[in-house]
């Protein structure tokens, strides 16, 4: 291994006043690795040496690394960066495609950072590697240089062994070719004073004939004993804290016995009664006469332990609430299986979940919403804590396992319960419910893992039905579960076989009754042609990966009926396209659009994109904002869809940039009896006149609604009156001849 300057350059001085670290697993990495993976939520970690030609590694979890070309090598950059490199997705990194982990595919996220032995002399890098973008835990940079200062700190105790430990083998090698013993002990006691005296670790001698063990200055100083103090075995052994005495004990009595070396950690108490932990190496060596001594060394490894002690908490506590996480909830899920008696014990595991957090979350912001889940928290490790384990998983889900002594409906209320009183959030009172879902031991499983998936299922159910219910698990939910998980996977298959469809429902201006555009609405086409409306798969729409899949492909479609239509020359305004969230967060949603519209010849103008209130309410997300602005520098038209159902504002009207306002169905369907309908439409069409935005009013299935909308000011009308969604092929027909106009003169011809 050689040294790289901060600049990325070779220093030859360094080089040779070093001794090399060859490639090989070392277990202390080894370890570090799967911490770091971990805790930093990322798939692989691997301890990276970097030469002036090749790069390896020393040490990995989760990602094999073999020895490839520096310029190969994701390492190299971190250390030509000489800092803390992170790259979220490299994905869409064109100068990252060279790279074989990028091209491959098996790295989409990484980071670094250099490992450096001393200011300016790097040797690798601490690589973390993720097959996904990285978000969260992963993209701690002070997290992730910490944990590369601990490697350095392994890859110089790693030298400082082998070097102690060669130079031990070799005294001992040549102690064998001594006649004398005494010749031995010379040698040993001479290479352990200089050992003491250059590390700072002590060193012991015992001679099992003579039960005399021989001390160091350092193990002295370890121990907190006066210069000279020279125990006997026994008294050494007592310096160990009680529950060790045993272990020790027995341990150097194999040694003598087996003639094989010994490593171990333990905790000791000095005579000034403070504990230390530390750590004991020891080798026997054996003399022509058959007599044994046993030396070793003597560690004070505090600090190590210690510092292990608060990465284990790290790996196991949730950072925010400081509650157990989801990997401590998994662990216990199996401990529980493998100790619980099926015939004695009933056990119940429940899911938590707060409704409505995110709207919550998006209209307090961030870290009001942090303050809330702190103290959904305290609140639940003080009722359910007492008595079971408490658990959070992510975001708003929270998880326990308590022991259930009754009726465990009245125990699920009491978790419910604790959301009644109103939460205090700086400064303001909040009043939030949560949703309880249960399964129980052994009623529903024997295995833990199987009865969290029930109580998930459970707790899917009692959100469908009503905010702060609570529900138990039934195999009839069991399998309303399996059923969506089969449809998810019919889904997928069908998005394969290019089965989903839009259906084009006209969009008529409210003056003259004359087609301008329409709305593309998803529909399922299957093989035996049945059509089937979102309802049926709705699941797949909430999806994060088939809501994009079906949203991508009813834009490419409209896209292409758009272009279609031009080269007939047939005329319409536009193509309205419902985007998902999921679809807007996308990266390169904005470019997937750009490349279809150029592509195509369709102009910008004739696509417009709706969101619904709930996309608007996202708005912090900073990767759906800049696609929102992207799209609107294309020219593309952004519609708002079923405003006022939700939590939105009329602020948002105000400050949000979009050019259509849609009054939802849920206010024109009671028109024109219904008067707070009437109040609140009339109210939303005038406010969006005055801020000069297009009023659509959706589901109008009356003449007389049509005429009354028209009369409000709303721009353009939507609904059964006109038509249902409709084939493309259909919709073709109706741009030449709407239907609903012919009505409208033979109506003026009878009045």
């Amino acid at each position: 291994m050689v040294t790289i300057s901060a600049s990325g350059t070779l220093d030859r001085k360094v080089v040779d006043s070093l001794q090399v670290v060859e490639p090989g697993a070392d277990p202390a990495l080894a370890d570090l690795c799967r911490l770091v993976a971990r805790t930093m939520r990322v798939s692989g970690c691997v301890v990276a040496i970097v030469d002036d030609t090749a790069a390896w590694g020393k040490a990995s979890f989760g990602y094999e690394m073999m020895r490839v070309a520096r310029r190969e090598s994701l390492s190299n950059l971190i250390v030509d960066a000489g800092k803390p490199l992170l790259v979220h997705d490299a994905s869409n990194k064109p100068h990252l495609k060279n790279y074989p982990q990028i091209a491959s595919g098996a790295v989409v996220g990484f980071a670094g950072a250099p490992l450096k032995l001393r200011p300016g002399h790097i040797v690798g890098a601490l690589l973390l590697v993720n097959d996904a973008p990285l978000s969260g835990d992963s993209t701690n940079v002070e997290a992730l240089a910490d944990f590369a200062d601990l490697a350095v700190s392994l890859l110089l105790k790693e030298r400082a062994n082998r070097q102690r430990w060669q130079a031990l083998a070799d005294k001992k090698r040549q102690a064998e070719k001594l006649e004398k013993q005494a010749s031995i002990l010379h040698r040993q006691n001479r290479l352990f004073d200089q050992i003491s005296r250059i590390t700072s670790i002590g060193t012991w001698q015992f001679t099992p004939n003579t039960s005399e063990i021989v001390w160091s200055e350092a193990t002295r100083k370890i121990h907190g004993v006066e210069p000279g103090y020279q125990p006997k075995i026994e008294t050494a052994i007592e310096f160990y804290s009680p529950a060790w005495r045993e272990t020790v004990s027995n341990c150097l009595k194999k040694a003598v016995l087996t003639e094989e070396p010994f490593d171990f950690n333990a905790e000791i108490i000095r005579a000034d009664g403070v504990k230390r932990w530390v750590r004991s190496l020891g080798e026997i060596a054996t003399d022509g006469n058959g007599n044994k001594q046993v030396f070793g060394t003597f560690e004070d490894v505090t600090e190590q332990h210690t510092l292990k002690n608060k990465l284990v908490a790290m790996a196991y506590t949730d950072d925010l609430t400081n509650l157990n996480n989801r990997r401590s909830f998994y662990e216990a899920l199996d401990n529980y299986t493998s100790t619980l008696d099926f015939e004695n014990d009933r056990y119940a595991v429940i899911a938590i979940d707060v409704d409505d957090f995110k709207n919550i979350n998006d209209r307090l912001g961030h870290t009001s919403g942090d303050a809330l889940l702190i103290e959904i928290g305290h609140r639940l490790a003080g009722t359910i804590g007492t008595n079971g384990d408490v658990y959070r998983l992510a975001g708003d889900e929270f998880a326990a396992i308590v022991p259930v002594d009754g009726d465990p409906k009245a125990m699920l209320m009491e978790v419910s319960d604790l959301f009644s009183a109103p939460f205090e959030i700086n400064g303001t009172e909040l009043l939030v419910s949560g949703s309880v879902g249960a399964a129980l031991y052994p009623d529903h499983s024997h295995n833990l893992t199987t009865l969290y998936d029930f109580a998930d299922a459970a707790l899917m159910q009692a959100k469908s039905k009503e905010r702060c219910a609570v529900q138990v698990f039934s195999p009839e939910l069991r399998q309303k579960r399996l059923d969506a998980q089969t449809l998810l996977e019919e889904v997928g298959r069908a998005v394969n076989r290019g089965e989903f469809t839009g259906f084009l429902q006209p969009i008529v201006r409210s003056t003259d009754r004359r087609l301008v555009g329409f709305e593309a609405l998803a529909r399922w086409k299957k093989a035996d042609d049945v059509i089937l409306p979102p309802a049926m798969f709705w699941p797949a729409l909430e999806d994060p990966v088939l809501s994009i899949e079906i949203g991508d492909a009813i834009v490419h479609q409209s896209i292409s009926t758009l272009a279609e239509w031009s080269r007939q020359g047939i005329s319409v305004d536009y193509i309205s396209v419902n985007v998902s969230t999921s679809q807007l967060s996308r990266p390169n949603f904005g470019v997937f659009v750009n490349d279809l519209l150029s592509k195509s010849g369709v102009s910008p103008k004739a696509l417009t994109i709706e969101i619904t209130e709930n996309v608007l309410l996202s708005g912090r997300n900073p990767q759906l904002r800049k696609t929102l602005s992207e799209l609107d520098e294309m020219g593309v038209s952004l519609s708002l869809d079923d405003f006022g159902t939700g939590f939105a504002s009329l602020s948002h009207l105000r400050t949000e940039n979009y050019d259509v306002l849609k009054v939802d169905r849920e206010f024109v369907m009671g028109l024109p009896d219904d008067r707070p309908s009437f109040g609140i439409v009339k109210a939303l069409t005038e406010f969006s006149n005055s801020l000069e935005k297009k009023v659509i009013a959706e589901g109008v299935e009356t003449m007389e609604q049509a005429d009354l909308l028209g009369s409000l000011g709303c721009d353009c009308l939507q609904g059964y009156y006109f038509s249902k969604p409709v084939p493309v092929e259909e919709a073709t027909r109706l741009l030449v001849a709407p239907p609903w106009l012919q009505h409208a003169r033979l109506d003026s011809l009878t009045a």
